[in-house]
């Protein structure tokens, strides 16, 4: 299991990790935080259960056993903070891999997604043989995710109109 010690630009330390079996109750604290936040950016539409939160990590955990997934969790104080991970493709899309990052607020803006996508990326080109590309999405609105995006270096590729629903309005997924 990977594990190390991480300050981020505002010196809260935090231990940067991959998930474990009893991770759910953090899990679900964290993404029922990030699902109520307004225009989060994330998918969820509403909070979730703990037998819900189980069943997600259980898929995620026979994932990375199996080399589909990288997942690396940021934690502080015992709570978890922020999660990147990068799953892979199937098939004849095997060269290709989709992304998706999500931190607490109060933990954004200060080094740490920088370091948990950067450190995901080089975990799945060593577990990923012949990964290829990887890709992410973010809604429109996210100006923040954009330039974390291209500070990473990714290029846009396209726009999906109205992908996503929040409320009554819809909103592109670039």
């Amino acid at each position: 299991m990977v594990k190390w010690s991480f300050a981020a630009k505002n010196g809260v330390r935090l231990v940067i990790r991959e998930p474990r079996k009893g991770d759910a109750p953090a899990l679900l604290r964290f993404i029922n935080d990030l699902a109520v936040e307004p225009m989060s950016g994330i998918l969820i539409d509403g909070k979730l259960t703990l037998k819900d939160e189980e069943a997600y990590l259980k898929g995620l955990l026979a994932d990375v056993r199996r080399r589909a997934a990288v997942v690396l969790l940021a934690e502080h104080g015992g709570r978890i903070v922020g999660n990147c991970s990068i799953s892979r493709l199937r098939w004849k899309m095997r060269h290709r891999a989709v992304m998706a990052i999500a931190l607490s607020n109060g933990y954004r803006e200060v080094g740490i997604g920088t370091e948990l996508a950067r450190r995901v990326m080089a975990l799945a080109v060593e577990r990923f043989e012949g990964i290829e590309a990887i890709e992410l999405s973010y809604l429109a609105y996210n100006r923040r995710a954009k330039s974390f995006y291209v500070k990473l270096g990714f290029r846009p590729e396209g726009v999906i109109r109205d992908s996503v629903k929040e409320g009554k309005r819809f909103y592109d997924e670039r």
